[in-house]
């Protein structure tokens, strides 16, 4: 759900149409991540002793990929309009949720 409404953005023209989505995505955020962040800490604490190595890593990983989308975005806008540049990110914002829902951490797969 909350890929759909990323890719319902880009048509929204009103203030209120922005409110209204952005009210809807909060709780949407929360349900999807609550469970990626149990993984994500379950997960750095299965290696004895390697929480704060796992953490550094992913955050570096994140920390890159940021970067890489923010300059991919930058460079886009030389060769775009602004307002086209920021539509398709809404896009891409759509994809990177998505792949988020791929995380198969196996705290998550016990019931």
């Amino acid at each position: 759900m909350n890929a759909g409404l990323h890719l319902l953005r880009p048509f929204i023209s009103v203030g209120s149409g922005v409110v209204a989505v952005s009210m809807t995505n909060e709780p949407l955020t929360l349900a999807y991540r609550m469970p990626l962040v149990k993984g994500y800490y379950d997960e750095a604490d299965s290696e004895e002793g390697y929480r704060i190595v796992y953490i550094a890593f992913v955050e570096t990983f994140e920390a890159a990929a940021r970067a890489l989308l923010c300059f991919g975005l930058w460079t886009a806008c030389y060769f775009y309009a602004e307002g086209s540049v920021l539509r398709w990110s809404f896009v891409v914002v759509s994809v990177a949720s998505l792949g988020m829902l791929l995380q198969k951490f196996a705290v998550l797969k016990k019931s």
